[in-house]
């Protein structure tokens, strides 16, 4: 009899465990802007693009992003990004980081902000604001 209701109860709380969604862990922000900078390194903008937030894509055009990491790529070669801080926050009920790496463009130093948004569990680019130093 017990067997029977230990059953019950357990298929019972089964489904419930499974509408939590799953979340990105924080972790892997930094693994995503390193991916980010390998594949415009290798200059594999349009998997950039393909992999961002559908909220990027909605706001950007595909040509109009690939001009953008073009742009970034003409700056130069980057040093390995070093992540200097980071925000989280809840956007249109996503969660949604801001990590800030200083990162050196050839001679110039700068930094890059990006945003990544938690889609399905995976942190996707939503945006980012590319600066170098003594330009405004």
């Amino acid at each position: 009899m017990y067997r029977v209701m230990i059953l019950f109860i357990g298929l019972a709380i089964l489904p419930a465990c499974s509408l939590k969604p799953r979340q990105a862990p924080n972790d892997d922000v930094d693994k995503a802007a390193i991916l980010f900078f390998q594949r415009l390194e290798s200059e594999q903008y349009d998997k950039i693009y393909n992999d961002a937030a559908e909220s990027y894509k909605k706001t950007y055009a595909k040509s109009d992003a690939i001009e953008a990491f073009k742009q970034i790529a003409a700056m130069g070669k980057t040093t390995q990004p070093n992540r200097v801080e980071m925000r989280l926050e809840t956007e249109d009920g996503k969660r949604v980081a801001f990590p800030k790496f200083a990162i050196q463009y050839g001679q110039v130093p700068g930094s890059i902000i990006f945003k990544f948004v938690d889609e399905g569990g995976e942190w996707k680019l939503g945006g980012f604001d590319v600066r170098q130093k003594g330009l405004s």
